[in-house]
């Protein structure tokens, strides 16, 4: 790299470093300034060597996909500890990194990247989207009929309460009215909610590919992903409604009692799955200094995930300081040349599709033998390790099952 490109990085880091020790963010693990002269040439260098490897792909015309299905592993992974939460009341400090800023940039980076395949793959298919959304959804409606008894065993202790609710009604009344809400309540679940609280993200993306696919026959898609950013900054009121005048709060509450959530393919997966679709339809470039805006927009999400624990807020799932997050990452992964490595006997892609399917029901497991044995109790490291290890087993083993048995297994 040239003299004048890594004195820009340094600069850029140093910024940076030294906002971030003004506010005490390194309370507890540095004590002087000076430190920042060594974490600084160090980020430098790491930042000066990830440039350097995307400029010279960038000019060979390289993408490198296989770094994605890495990060979307490491992303699953950490889906996976902000369900679980095990170190609430212990480490707190590592707690709030995951819950409210790595863990918030997870689920908008599979929309993205997601997104990103389908628009070119299109390319090859037009009526990709239609044949893809068909292919995932028996995998949905499998994975949704699996997780019934988990959501009835949470429903369960508010069984008293719905049937309460239905005999204040006259019996020829009250009767119809809870047999005709059951296929309501079946449709909400799978159109909006999930059965099981992991599982919203399908409705979401497939909600989202499909306004998407409608929108693209009649009208330009960018002007899809000029609403979609106008609908994503209004799903990010329930994160930021402590800001909002009295009336605004008012119609957001009476918004929450009925939808419950901002998070849903209108406010959250349609920006994002748009945005990647956008990105898919162009020949991709290196934007310059992508390694500079990575570091910068992660202070960012830094800054806006500690300043969200100080406002009222209806809930933390939309953060904005991931949208400009992700497309850097993105860009840089691409083209950043990995290092060799041995080949694999589960292709991460997979493994990463069945962790995410089968950790809540592992979750359950994993608090229930914390409470039957001692050994657990106060240890989240361990109560994690093992909560990761038996998620990669069953993943395994699924996946082997379905080596066997393709027609059965999804």
């Amino acid at each position: 790299m040239k003299i004048k490109s890594k004195q820009i990085l340094w600069l850029g880091v140093i910024a940076v470093l030294a906002i971030l020790k003004y506010f005490h963010l390194f309370q507890g693990l540095v004590g002087h300034w000076l430190f920042l002269l060594p974490l600084s040439i160090g980020l430098t260098w790491i930042l000066s060597n990830l440039e350097q490897k995307a400029q010279e792909s960038s000019k060979k015309k390289e993408l490198h996909y296989e770094n994605l299905d890495k990060l979307r592993y490491f992303f699953s992974v950490i889906i996976i500890i902000l369900h679980f939460r095990p170190f609430v009341g212990t480490l707190d400090r590592l707690d709030i990194a995951i819950n409210y800023m790595l863990g918030r940039i997870c689920v908008p980076m599979f929309f993205f990247i997601s997104s990103y395949f389908i628009a070119k793959k299109e390319k090859d298919s037009k009526n990709y989207i239609s044949n893809y959304l068909r292919s995932l959804i028996p995998v949905y409606l499998v994975w949704s009929a699996f997780y019934i008894p988990f959501l009835l065993q949470y429903l369960a202790p508010h069984g008293a309460e719905i049937v309460s609710y239905f005999s204040s009604f006259p019996i020829y009344i009250g009767i119809p009215l809870l047999i005709g809400m059951i296929p309501v309540g079946i449709l909400i679940l799978l159109l909006y909610s999930g059965v099981y609280y992991h599982l919203w993200y399908f409705p979401a993306f497939f909600l989202s590919l499909w306004i998407l696919e409608k929108w693209k026959k009649k009208f330009p898609v960018s002007i899809l992903l000029f609403l979609s950013f106008g609908l994503l900054l209004l799903g990010a009121t329930e994160t930021y409604y402590g800001l909002l005048p009295n009336g605004f709060q008012s119609w957001i509450h009476s918004y929450f009692d009925i939808f419950i959530t901002t998070r849903n393919f209108l406010f959250f997966g349609l920006f994002y799955v748009t945005f990647g679709y956008s990105v898919g339809r162009k020949e991709i470039h290196y934007q310059p200094y992508s390694s500079l805006m990575v570091f910068l927009c992660g202070f960012l999400l830094i800054f806006e995930g500690l300043f969200i624990l100080t406002i009222t807020r209806k809930n933390s799932n939309i953060l904005l300081s991931p949208v400009l997050l992700i497309y850097f990452l993105f860009n840089l992964l691409i083209h950043v040349k990995p290092h060799a490595t041995r080949t694999r006997k589960y292709q991460l892609r997979t493994l990463y599709k069945y962790y995410y399917l089968t950790h809540p029901m592992l979750i359950l497991l994993v608090q229930y033998l914390t409470i039957k044995m001692t050994i657990l109790k106060g240890h989240a490291v361990i109560q994690t390790l093992l909560l990761l290890g038996m998620t990669h087993l069953l993943s395994i083993g699924i996946i082997e099952l379905k080596k066997k048995f393709p027609k059965w297994v999804i």
